[in-house]
């Protein structure tokens, strides 16, 4: 049964299900919903994953001060939620704390933090004796902001210094771009490729730098053991930019011959990995001889610095937990070398080959947290709406547990700027969150959320600890996992439930 209070069948394999009783029931499919040993282990002990998202950025004026945090944490710990994450390295690169390896963060838009002044430290403070789980979360391989780019230099800018990434250009993501060449036989048009750092023509308004690149892995470790031993935080995340650019990156000379020396050969650049080509105005490509391998080669990369970041997390602060923030349409990720699956997982994606499950690293986790942000909370409400049922708050939490595989606590996100103020639909989307996995996140705090306090004090009625405070526990769960793969009892096969691109990011 699923990890919910099962009231009536309605049709078929749908369930109502109310993970929070003091809100409207939702409907949803048993054959794929609280299935995992998490949730059972879950059940059991009563735990569930309450976890406030605070970013850095848009609530810099909101922890300015003691008197705000201390008030704030009153709120926070009076409503029901059990974890706090506060976003300490925004997108920008800056730190909202001061830091010894880059400027402090003290003003953003019309956002203002007192400089010298350390939220962070009264954070500790204020949840540690509020019995709140404190998290804190740092953006990795993102050293600068597109807007504060723009911005920069003018009188008027509301965002000051953009980012160390722009200073340092042979340190970007190199990304590869086409345009098109001559006609082919085969109707298509092959191309001619350039290759420029990410600040030359940026898409994306983070600043994505290399993953590859010593130091910028360097740059990294060096934030998760300053924050890690000069707070000793509950856990450490790593938000979305924990990434390659995209598919399109990295294809630095420095990346070229890194990956040259794995597969012991010279390479056709870019073919041999893929070639975009043009069919009138649509771009497509083409995938290359060694395409497989590239993909399966970064996210072994990234794989082995999860390991490496874990470690010197562990050493700094062997008690803090760790894990990812991540979108929730894992059929995205390919693209962009996150594998946070478990290395065991079986499904029908066609990037995973067997290399490419392997690089999975949900082991290497404590927590993973996916942005499950869509409007509609229930496969079944997507149905009576002529939706993709795989766009739905419900199928994205699926996805989420079923491709960690109980290698760690799994949390489904919510953003309260999709529900344009209405109650129910956060009230719903709530419930389907929890139903699927271990527990919900909420995004953010800046989202008009002063609406909502009532809702979520009325969903947290019945305390419960997050699964992630019991030490020891998802070893276990892992130990339980191992013992249900040796005596053969599979897993439900599930859909891969599509999501939309980007969703979560």
């Amino acid at each position: 049964m699923i990890l919910i209070a099962a009231l009536a069948l309605q049709t078929n394999h749908f369930v109502a299900a109310a993970p929070f009783p003091a809100l409207p029931y939702v409907t949803v499919d048993e054959r794929y919903a609280g299935d995992m040993v998490a949730d059972g282990v879950c059940r059991k002990y009563g735990l569930q994953g309450r976890v406030l998202w605070i970013d850095g950025s848009a609530n810099l004026s909101a922890l300015s001060s003691d008197h705000r945090i201390r008030a704030l944490v009153a709120k926070i710990k009076d409503v029901g939620f059990n974890t706090v994450v506060y976003d300490v390295k925004p997108i920008v690169g800056r730190t909202v704390y001061p830091s010894a390896l880059t400027r402090q963060m003290t003003r953003w838009k019309d956002q203002t933090m007192p400089e010298g002044y350390d939220p962070v430290k009264a954070m500790r403070a204020e949840t540690l004796a509020a019995g709140l789980s404190f998290f804190v979360s740092l953006n990795a391989f993102c050293e600068g902001h597109q807007y504060a780019k723009r911005d920069e230099g003018k009188a008027d800018s509301q965002f000051g210094d953009a980012g160390w990434g722009y200073r340092h250009p042979e340190l970007q993501s190199v990304v590869y771009s086409a345009t098109p060449a001559e006609e082919l036989r085969s109707g298509l048009r092959g191309s001619n490729a350039t290759f420029a750092p990410t600040s030359e023509g940026q898409d994306q308004i983070p600043l994505m730098m290399n993953p590859h690149h010593p130091e910028v892995q360097a740059r990294v470790l060096a934030f998760v053991k300053e924050v890690a031993s000069r707070y000793r935080p509950d856990g450490l995340l790593f938000d979305d930019r924990y990434r390659f650019h995209g598919l399109d990156a990295d294809f630095s000379d420095y990346t070229r011959a890194k990956f040259e020396r794995k597969i012991g050969r010279r390479l056709v650049w870019p073919d041999d990995v893929y070639q975009t080509t043009f069919s009138g105005e649509t771009k497509g490509m083409k995938p290359g001889a060694f395409f497989d391998d590239w993909l399966a080669w970064r996210a072994d990369e990234l794989a082995s610095f999860t390991l490496r970041v874990r470690q010197t997390l562990k050493e700094a602060s062997p008690a803090t937990r760790f894990g990812i923030y991540a979108g929730s349409w894992y059929g995205d990720y390919a693209k962009y070398g996150s594998n946070y699956a478990s290395d065991a997982l079986a499904a029908g994606f066609p990037f995973l080959t067997r290399k490419y499950r392997q690089a999975g690293f949900a082991k290497n986790l404590d927590v993973l947290i996916t942005g499950c942000y869509y409007r509609v909370p229930t496969m079944f409400r997507a149905l009576e709406q002529g939706q993709p049922i795989g766009r739905t708050v419900e199928a994205a939490g699926v996805v989420s547990s079923r491709v960690a595989r109980d290698q760690c606590w799994v949390y489904a996100g919510i953003q309260l700027a999709d529900f344009k103020g209405d109650e129910d639909l956060v009230a719903r989307s709530l419930q389907a969150a929890a139903a699927t996995t271990q527990g919900i996140m909420v995004f953010d705090l800046s989202h008009g959320i002063d609406a909502y306090w009532p809702l979520f004090k009325r969903a947290f009625k019945h305390p419960a600890a997050a699964p992630h405070s019991v030490n020891g526990l998802i070893q276990d769960v892992r130990a339980r996992r191992e013992r249900r793969d040796a005596e053969k009892r599979y897993d439900k096969p599930f859909p891969m439930f599509e999501g939309a691109p980007g969703a979560g990011f």
